[in-house]
């Protein structure tokens, strides 16, 4: 892939919890975000470069999607088992 000059840098913090790593764990990169997208669950962040606006958002969109679905699934399943949300 040719080097590709970044328009678009977004980061996307997620608050410290006991859930922050594996939250950040669970995301599986998509082949085609590769090159774009970083997970560092060190750092409780996603990091974007984009070389368009609207593929960044895009990404965006889709990972913030992604961290709700696997935060309220966490949620969910602790409500199940009785214990007390840490989200």
């Amino acid at each position: 892939m040719d080097e590709v000059q970044n328009v678009l840098k977004i980061k996307i913090r997620v608050s410290p919890s006991s859930l922050t790593s594996l939250a950040l764990n669970s995301i599986l990169l998509e082949e085609v975000d590769r090159g774009l997208v970083t997970v560092d669950p060190e750092k409780g962040e996603v990091s974007i470069k984009a070389p368009r606006l609207s593929r960044g958002r895009a990404i965006m969109n889709s990972y913030i999607y992604w961290l709700y679905t696997i935060l309220t699934t966490f949620e969910e399943l602790g409500e199940e088992d009785g214990r007390e949300s840490t989200a």
